[in-house]
């Protein structure tokens, strides 16, 4: 995990209620699963922008930074991966975001689908450092919006492609490049120009549907 500069806006903690997002992943084999009673190893160490409290881990970018954590316990390559993403503190204008990286290698090297408090969603592709739209900023009906809101984000890789949900309503489906030898996943978050942002993540899930 680190934090780096933000290209575009993603702004204090406090708790939030938990709620059922959406639908859950449907594989039938479970490959990892999270509800964050402590901080699992594999996502590294805690910081003061990063760690786990009351059954949730929280991320607090600094003001126009984001922040991304990768979870080290493998690399996959067809999944169904779901994340609850809670909006503790985020700008409501949506000049913050968060939500999930897949298709990871690297930190310069990872695709990631991102939601914003009021309600719109895209997805990014980091490549060699640099920052590539793969879906631009749109309004999505799907995203539960404003303070506290929580969205599951649900990203069903098979080869090339990737399905999007959020909250069980498909976004997208993109076409991209998968690493060949596996991928790593992850969760990123990112702070307006002027504030902290916190977001909460819970309910992690990879699953595959067993042979």
């Amino acid at each position: 995990m680190r934090a780096s500069s933000l290209a575009a806006g993603a702004a204090a903690l406090f708790l939030v209620l938990n709620a059922t997002a959406g639908q859950a992943c449907e594989g039938s084999k479970t490959l990892f699963e999270d509800g964050f009673d402590r901080l699992d190893p594999t996502w590294g160490q805690a910081d003061d922008s990063f760690y786990v409290k009351d059954g949730r881990l929280f991320i607090l970018p600094n003001p126009d930074q984001a922040y991304y954590a990768f979870n080290n316990s493998g690399y996959y390559d067809i999944v169904d991966y779901c994340v609850d993403v809670i909006a503790v503190n985020a700008d409501l204008s949506g000049d913050s975001y968060a939500g999930q990286i897949f298709w990871g290698i690297d930190k310069d090297n990872y695709y990631s689908f991102l939601v914003t408090a009021d309600g719109y969603a895209a997805v990014f592709r980091r490549q060699k450092g640099k920052t590539l739209s793969q879906v631009d900023w749109v309004e999505f009906s799907g995203i539960k919006t404003g303070a506290d809101a929580v969205n599951q984000l649900r990203v069903v890789t098979s080869g090339t492609q990737a399905k999007l949900y959020v909250n069980g309503s498909e976004f997208q489906t993109i076409t991209g490049q998968p690493p060949e030898d596996g991928w790593q996943f992850g969760v990123r978050a990112a702070s307006p120009k002027n504030s902290k942002a916190t977001y909460g993540f819970d309910n992690v899930e990879l699953t595959v549907d067993a042979p």
